[in-house]
């Protein structure tokens, strides 16, 4: 019995040294290699404040300097006119400024860079916390217990650390789902609403636009004197139950909260049951409104992303709570038997 929690113990022990050497390792060295180049750029930028300074200081209207031309090779150069400098302001974008620009402008890029490098700094003292934290306590504590109960409870807490450590455009769901809820804000507000709006309410330009795609489509739902009242009731569901859900999920899914999932799964089946009414009558109810076959195929395929976006959301979220109430009921099961 002894050998068996020793191995058990030695292959806890290699899991805990694999995920601090294969994710966190890599993390911190990310991190404060990022953090040293933009300390590398805020060391440039205050080289050429105090070129500057000196040109102002001593008067200067002409300059003689060295140039590197590359490979650490340094020519002569000589500069007739002071008044006015070129300075490197990003993206390989260089901009014409006063000295007195320039000055103004560095001060403020400064701050900006030492922003982003306290940031860096902040996430590699997260990492190194996480680096630092004594992982065997719990099986301290389970010394005179079996040890695989306690390999339960920790193992399914590896991958899902991995993932709260990885940027959104790392999880690719995730991603999709969260370009989809920003970019249907502003299409709720402007676009999907106006049939709730008084006439009066609605902009000009946005009337316009909504009229030029009617000139595309004749779209009967986007049609405001079309009064398609179980459209309308999908119109009210969407703006006091929808509009408000998108800034959460963008929240939850940016910072990838466990709990945004169970919201998206019921948002899911939400949205698929009002898009599935809107495709069928477009689909066989196309004399009813006059459209055209290209009319009806570009419709359904304007409409189809917003079923189909949601389908994946159910479908992810639902097999992500699936896998973690199977772990609570697998682990109830076995604080039963011990």
């Amino acid at each position: 019995m002894e050998d068996t929690v020793k191995q058990d113990l030695n292959a806890l022990i290699k899991k805990y040294d694999a995920f601090i050497a294969n994710t966190l390792k890599p993390s911190l060295k990310k991190e404060l290699d990022e953090r040293d180049l933009i300390f590398n750029h805020i060391s440039e930028y205050q080289k050429l404040k105090v070129q500057i300074d000196t040109i102002k200081d001593n008067d200067l209207q002409e300059l003689k300097t060295m140039v590197d031309l590359g490979s650490q090779f340094f020519v002569q150069a000589h500069i007739p006119d002071t008044k006015y400098i070129y300075v490197n302001v990003g993206f390989g974008f260089h901009v014409q400024f006063t000295l007195k620009e320039a000055l103004a402008f560095i001060q403020k890029k400064e701050a900006q860079l030492q922003k982003l490098a306290d940031k860096h700094t902040e996430e590699a003292d997260k990492i190194r916390a996480h680096i630092k934290m004594k992982p065997f306590e719990a099986v301290m504590d389970y010394g005179n217990k079996k040890i695989e109960p306690v390999v339960n409870i920790i193992e399914p807490y590896f991958e899902s650390f991995n993932n709260e450590m990885q940027p959104i455009l790392q999880r690719p769901i995730d991603w999709i789902l969260f370009v989809y809820f920003v970019t249907h804000i502003p299409i709720t507000i402007f676009f999907d609403l106006q049939c709730l709006y008084p006439q009066w309410l609605i902009p000009q330009f946005l009337i316009q636009l909504n009229g030029s795609y009617l000139q595309l489509t004749s779209d009967p739902f986007m049609n405001t004197s079309n009064n398609i009242y179980w459209f309308k009731s999908f119109a009210l569901c969407e703006a006091f139950i929808q509009l408000p859900f998108f800034f959460i999920a963008c929240h939850g899914l940016l910072k990838n909260k466990s709990w945004i999932r169970l919201p998206l799964a019921i948002y899911g089946a939400h949205v698929m049951t009002t898009v599935i009414p809107c495709l069928a009558e477009i689909v066989f109810n196309q004399e009813i409104y006059g459209l055209s076959n290209i009319q009806r195929n570009i419709i359904f395929f304007l409409y189809f992303p917003y079923f189909l976006i949601p389908f994946v959301g159910l479908v992810d979220s639902s097999i992500r709570i699936t896998k973690r109430l199977g772990y609570i009921d697998k682990q109830l099961a076995l604080k039963k038997d011990t």
